[in-house]
């Protein structure tokens, strides 16, 4: 198979896979934004129910964004770095299906950091709440 019908295999997956993922990541970043931009509260009680909920949405909204994510950036990996390796980029004579494709490629990897990064600063604020400390009398 030559890469030009790779690519346009490629092509007729990334747009479904696309779609799925931009919008299963702007339905969860909201939720996942309004987490980490929740106050640590006073109480025992209080600081358990939050690093509870956090722990739960670690792993309805963090984990399933990554994953996807990542799934969807890995699943077009090997394709990217046999067109990188084949094509010959130039300024204005381009290909413009390759060129198309790396940029969605590209896009995919930037949903995967960006996820990767909210993943580990959920959990760094669950670690960061400290419930024994939490009733302590001065």
């Amino acid at each position: 198979m030559t890469l030009r019908q790779e690519t346009l295999d490629a092509f007729q997956a990334t747009s479904l896979i696309l779609v799925f993922v931009t919008v299963f990541f702007n339905i969860k970043y909201p939720l996942i934004i309004e987490n980490l931009n929740l106050k640590i509260p006073e109480g025992k009680k209080a600081r358990q129910n939050l690093k509870d909920k956090m722990k739960t949405d670690l792993f309805i909204n963090n984990l399933p964004t990554m994953i996807l994510n990542g799934g969807s950036f890995y699943l077009f990996f090997p394709l990217t770095i046999k067109t990188i390796k084949t094509t010959n980029f130039e300024i204005f004579n381009f290909n413009i299906l390759s060129t198309a494709f790396l940029f969605i490629e590209f896009w995919i990897g930037i949903f995967f950091i960006w996820s990767a990064i909210l993943l580990v600063k959920t959990i760094i604020k669950i670690k960061s709440i400290n419930i024994e400390d939490s009733d302590l009398i001065n």
